[in-house]
């Protein structure tokens, strides 16, 4: 009994040197291969942006705002920079040749108003049929000669804007008069025939409503 566990002994321990060679060998087989096999593989150069071919880095982009004019620069392989400003300038040097291109600067935007034609808005505010609220908006309104006057009414009732201080004026609704305006609705009050001056006007339903009408 006792020479068969000597044979079987060094046996297993040629069978397992075998079996750890032959593993070891196609493990070591599968290990891929670090080198990279492709046309399209460029090596990362030191301090450059990424695997750009002649890309050997710079500096970052600078960027300032400033105030009356800016110019942008470009040299090279140098950062570009950039200033902000009203007007602009672009200027390009670089490989053979150079080019400036500068814009004109914007011209300002137009002015506001102005006579003959502008077109102004007055609100009848709602709520305004009660007496002592709020009722015209703005309670002084300006507006050039020949302008037209868009009267909204933001009231659940009947309005009107009537030149004069009330019913039992005379000159009650002789200079201009919108009419009878819905709730919701609006009118156009055309002044073309209203000289320049002050005008007083009010309500014909609720004659405690007034206001005043500047022409200039």
């Amino acid at each position: 009994m006792g020479q068969p566990g000597k044979i079987a002994f060094p046996v297993i321990l040629v069978l397992g040197a075998i079996t750890g060679y032959i593993t070891y060998t196609f493990f070591t087989a599968a290990i891929p291969d670090e080198s990279i096999d492709s046309p399209y593989y460029q090596p990362l150069v030191p301090g450059s942006s990424g695997n750009v071919p002649g890309d050997t880095g710079g500096a970052a982009p600078q960027q300032q705002g400033g105030g009356g004019g800016g110019a942008a620069q470009q040299e090279g392989g140098a950062a570009p920079q950039q200033q902000g400003g009203g007007g602009g300038e672009t200027t390009t040097d670089g490989g053979g040749g150079s080019g400036t291109t500068a814009p004109a600067a914007p011209s300002g935007g137009g002015a506001g108003g102005g006579g003959g034609g502008g077109a102004v808005t007055l609100n009848i505010l709602e709520g305004s049929s009660i007496q002592g609220s709020p009722d015209y908006d703005p309670d002084e309104l300006t507006a050039s000669a020949g302008a037209e006057v868009t009267v909204v009414n933001q009231d659940t009732v009947l309005h009107t804007v009537t030149s004069g201080t009330g019913t039992s004026d005379p000159q009650s609704a002789q200079t201009f008069d919108s009419g009878f305006i819905g709730p919701g609705q609006s009118a156009a009050l055309s002044l073309a025939q209203v000289p320049a001056g002050q005008y007083d006007y009010y309500c014909q339903v609720h004659p405690y409503m007034t206001g005043k009408l500047v022409v200039q």
